[in-house]
């Protein structure tokens, strides 16, 4: 089972460094969390 994390987007970040930071990979974290309107895209703010 895998664990869920809600981490909150903060100035600097980039999905590379939050895949990092969660032992995950780019490719994981925008499939999880891509809603059809973003696709390169994280606003400082927006929960992972």
């Amino acid at each position: 089972m895998r664990k869920t994390y809600i981490y909150t987007v903060r100035p600097g970040d980039t999905v590379y460094s939050i895949a990092q930071r969660y032992r995950s990979s780019v490719q994981e974290i925008l499939r999880i969390n891509y809603d059809g309107s973003i696709q390169d895209l994280i606003r400082t703010g927006v929960y992972f």
